[in-house]
């Protein structure tokens, strides 16, 4: 199971250090409103390398079956962390931690067969988070997107957690 509480600290520290390295573009007065942007952009990241939500069949014979599972695993663990940086900054990190009942609760659900609906209901939710000030809508999308990773996509926890390990890394 995900160490929430290990991967958010980790995720907080990387971030505030390349804040105070300066690594950061200066966000102003909207940091969240900047990360929510990059979230949305993450987002759209994970439905076009994955191909799933394609119109077009030529554009889904353009997956590069060499790196498709660690683009997509990367793509998910950005958008994840930042998921926790925004968690953090709207002091919501309750929000991202799950028991591991609840996480195997999430995760023994069946997978979704109609992959444009969840994608559009994380974000909905997100957006509904963001502008609404709704703590409950933010958990929704986080636990969907969790689902979404490790249920519809079949990621294992295990890689994953080597992957958090690996982009949070302050070394």
């Amino acid at each position: 199971m995900f160490n929430y509480n290990k991967i958010l600290n980790d995720a907080a520290v990387k971030f505030n250090m390349q804040g105070q390295n300066k690594e950061l573009l200066p966000i102003g007065n909207d940091k969240k409103g900047r990360i929510l942007a990059n979230i949305d952009m993450g987002l759209s990241k994970i439905a076009d390398d994955s191909k799933r939500h394609c119109i077009y069949k030529s554009d889904q014979e353009k997956i590069n079956k060499e790196n498709y599972k660690e683009q997509l695993m990367s793509d998910f663990v950005y958008t994840m962390n930042l998921y926790m940086i925004f968690a953090s900054m709207n002091n919501w990190t309750d929000a991202i931690v799950m028991s591991d009942e609840e996480q195997e609760k999430l995760f023994s659900l069946k997978a979704d067969d109609d992959f444009n609906k969840v994608y559009l209901s994380i974000k909905k939710m997100l957006f509904n988070g963001y502008f609404n000030h709704n703590k409950k809508d933010f958990i929704f999308s986080w636990k969907m997107l969790n689902k979404y990773a490790i249920v519809d996509f079949g990621f294992d926890i295990s890689e994953m957690v080597s992957h958090f390990d690996q982009t949070n890394s302050t070394k």
